[in-house]
């Protein structure tokens, strides 16, 4: 194991990049993983204290209750810091840019991180690992993915009580 390295540390690296590992020789992982625990602008997202691997659990308005287990969560008496370690090949210059399944995903834990801490600002980045770069992903860029993605919720909802309502019998 590298130096400075703890075990969750490693696993939650390990973790995000399983996909990789499967297609491949493990060793530039280890060393990608070594690369991103020693970069000094990361060093407070593995810093003791920063948790890896949490599960996250709440009740969020709209999406019902929601459950995740994020890569990496930084708790502060103003803050709370989910941050999702992500593989891709190619790398997203600004959030705009970031895939809409990761930004439904992000929005999600920040939402139940708002949920579970509502005294503290929330916040959500990824660490892009082959670039060891994290992006901030800024709240409005969230919170419209939230709304989004309960409006979906709210459709599916009742395009399923009309169908209900069409059967025989229904309702």
């Amino acid at each position: 194991m590298p130096a400075g390295t703890d075990p969750d540390t490693l696993c939650a690296l390990l973790g995000a990049m399983e996909e990789a590992a499967l297609v491949g020789d493990v060793a530039p992982i280890v060393e990608e993983a070594a690369r991103l625990t020693a970069a000094p602008h990361l060093a407070w997202l593995f810093a003791p204290g920063a948790l890896a691997e949490a599960a996250l659990t709440a009740e969020v308005e709209g999406l019902g209750r929601l459950r995740g287990q994020v890569d990496r969560l930084i708790v502060t008496p103003q803050a709370v810091t989910v941050v999702d370690f992500k593989t891709n090949r190619i790398v997203p210059a600004r959030p705009e840019e970031v895939p809409e399944g990761i930004l439904r995903q992000m929005a999600a834990y920040r939402a139940m991180l708002q949920r579970i801490w509502p005294d503290r600002e929330a916040r959500a980045a990824i660490l892009w690992t082959r670039e060891a770069r994290l992006m901030e992903l800024p709240a409005p860029l969230l919170g419209t993915m939230l709304a989004r993605m309960t409006a979906m919720q709210e459709t599916e909802r009742s395009e399923a009580e009309a169908t209900l309502d069409a059967l025989p019998g229904g309702p």
